[in-house]
């Protein structure tokens, strides 16, 4: 069995990153790890990792996180993993969300020599990989969801559609949830979920198992999805046996993403009579969340991405 240094931010109580906890998770059957991290990991200021492998002797170090400068675990503060390049191990990172500051982590890669990277939007990979230093490998490794948590519950579905999420950063969600929330029409179920705060309770705020009964109480999960991301809430959405309705990613060939398969396309202009549309077809409407619910348990639970993870791992060894 692998053995893993972990290095990465407090995930298990955190809306932004239980994702990532769940993955982590699903690794354990595959690896020891060893946690390092602020926020509920074992954590000092300034870890100079060189001196963790020379104590933990792990096989692979691999690094959570969005990119390693971010805002924790205080405003203005960052985390400095030390001596990186000194590191003798294979050293694996993972970037799922690239909407920013991809420059800075190519940087921030070719600087301590990253030896392999996991990045989830397949064409943005494609876009930037030979910007990484030779010899370095890109890996494509999309969002996964734990079906043990996010899965069709015994429940009636009491809402028409559902419009979750942050609304502060998203306008066209915005416009989604106020035009759908006027019809008297439409029962809507809309609450934005908490942000980046660490330590939230699942009784009160809308994550882990909260969250999936709340997707899996609605008859169709609604959501905008900026510059053709592949954003979790098709998986979420998916493996609650709810029926999606976002545009169509970039990378959907590849993630078996079929719209008027397995998901319904929609736009701006023609969300509202998607949802009447689909309200009034049921039988349709069960047909398309029942495939979209297969794919997701065939290609993207936590446990087939992190069976993924490690045997890209195995390519370093």
């Amino acid at each position: 069995m692998l053995k893993l240094l972990y290095l990465g931010y407090y995930d298990a109580k955190s809306a932004s990153l239980t994702t990532k906890y769940y993955l982590r998770l699903a690794l354990l059957k595959h690896a020891k790890i060893i946690c390092y991290g602020p926020e509920g990991f074992k954590w000092n200021r300034g870890l100079d990792v060189s001196k963790l492998e020379r104590v933990y002797r792990p096989d692979v170090i691999l690094i959570q996180g969005t990119w390693p400068t971010h805002m924790y675990p205080e405003p203005g503060g960052r985390i400095p993993w030390k001596n990186l390049q000194r590191v003798t191990v294979p050293k694996v990172m993972y970037f799922n969300e690239l909407r920013s500051a991809i420059p800075e982590r190519i940087n921030y890669v070719n600087r301590n020599k990253i030896d392999m990277t996991l990045w989830g939007t397949h064409h943005i990979m494609n876009q930037h990989k030979k910007s990484l230093f030779k010899g370095h490998i890109a890996k494509w490794c999309p969002w996964s969801v734990n079906i043990n948590i996010f899965r069709p519950y015994k429940q009636d579905r009491m809402y028409d559609v559902a419009v979750l999420g942050s609304m502060m950063y998203y306008p066209e969600r915005q416009k989604i949830r106020e035009t759908l929330s006027w019809r008297p029409d439409i029962r809507v179920f809309n609450r934005v979920r908490p942000g980046r705060g660490f330590h939230l309770d699942p009784k009160k705020e809308l994550i882990h198992e909260s969250y999936a009964r709340a997707i899996a109480r609605s008859k169709m999960l609604i959501f905008n999805a900026p510059k053709g991301a592949a954003l979790k809430k098709y998986y979420e959405g998916m493996a609650c046996k709810t029926l999606v309705l976002a545009p169509i990613p970039t990378d959907a060939k590849r993630l078996h993403f079929r719209a008027g398969r397995n998901f319904v396309a929609i736009n701006e202009n023609n969300f509202v009579d998607k949802v009447l549309f689909y309200l009034k077809n049921e039988k349709e409407r069960k047909r398309i969340a029942m495939n979209g619910y297969r794919i997701v348990r065939k290609h993207h639970s936590c446990q087939v991405r992190a069976e993924q993870i490690i045997e890209s791992m195995k390519e370093l060894m």
